[in-house]
């Protein structure tokens, strides 16, 4: 069945479902037999929110991108880990940005935060070369357009339209505490957190001791401290470093493949889809982030 949102205002019992399909070649068929479904994954599931996506954009690495707006307390993280924003109640919405792996793991999400009777509505959404990510849409009243902690407010006493830039190391902002769930499964959700904000201070050359600290404290008999004797490692790579990690997977549990090329005393120089699964079920289980390369925390967990 099919709904129609109109301007943002009946958010309540509506989620963002993202679809992603292969193309392939074959003649004389209809669309729907070219097509095979490669994942759908839904945004925006909250008891008492909703939410709705009006564009998607892609980076150079393949994240996926996308803006709308939400209302009530919205959960971001298609996993079953929980990542919630919380944005206004009532005939109100506030602007999202969700980040993806380009497998539709999740990377992070924020929100421009409104002012009293104020809301916000984005509609586009798109990158530069350089990793630069624009949004416009139009608001009202006053929202706060800096999602990084800092403040920067616009005011509109009618309807106005807006247009962000976001430096690249704004794309997944420190969020409040709000947004971490606090019991259960919390630790990976924590752990991602502490990952991505190591990241980004790493990028700035920033002080990353508090998040090693923070991650030693959640896994205190494994040492985080980033190994960069060895170069990062992502699908489509070749090496004899490549080999190695696949022997160290297949040897501690995480095996790429149980026969043929990948499987133990199989192991190759190419960095393909099955070693790329088999880094994240390691990630997972050592509550890295799940995204697949091998960086310098991914490194300094292999003993």
């Amino acid at each position: 069945m099919k709904s129609k949102i109109s301007h943002g205002i009946n958010l309540f019992g509506l989620s963002i479902l993202i679809i992603g399909f292969v193309f392939m070649s074959f003649p004389s068929k209809s669309l729907a037999d070219t097509l095979a479904l490669s994942f759908a994954k839904q945004l925006g599931d909250g008891e008492n929110g909703g939410s709705g996506a009006n564009s998607i954009t892609l980076d150079t690495e393949g994240n996926i991108y996308t803006t709308g707006y939400f209302g009530g307390t919205v959960d971001f993280d298609p996993s079953e880990e929980e990542y919630n924003l919380n944005g206004c109640v009532g005939k109100c919405s506030n602007t999202f940005i969700s980040k993806l792996s380009s497998d539709g793991s999740f990377i992070g999400a924020y929100q421009f935060e409104n002012g009293e009777n104020s809301w916000s509505y984005a509609s586009s959404i798109t990158l530069d070369t350089e990793g630069n990510i624009y949004t416009t849409g139009y608001f009202r009243g006053t929202v706060d357009f800096d999602p990084s902690g800092n403040t920067y407010n616009l005011t509109s006493s009618n309807y106005s339209s807006f247009i962000t830039k976001l430096s690249p190391q704004e794309d997944t902002p420190t969020p409040s505490h709000s947004h971490i769930k606090s019991s259960g499964s919390s630790v990976s959700t924590i752990a991602k957190f502490l990952q991505e904000q190591y990241q980004r201070a790493l990028a700035v050359g920033a002080d990353t001791t508090p998040y090693l600290q923070a991650l030693n404290n959640l896994n205190p008999n494994t040492t985080t401290s980033p190994d960069t004797t060895h170069r990062t490692l992502k699908q489509g790579m070749q090496g004899d470093d490549v080999k190695q990690l696949q022997i160290y997977l297949n040897t501690h549990n995480y095996p790429l493949a149980t026969q043929g090329p990948g499987s133990p005393n199989n192991e190759t120089t190419y960095f393909g889809n099955k070693t790329k699964q088999a880094v994240i079920l390691f990630q997972k289980a050592n509550n890295l982030t799940p995204d697949g390369v091998v960086g310098p925390l991914t490194w300094s967990y292999i003993k």
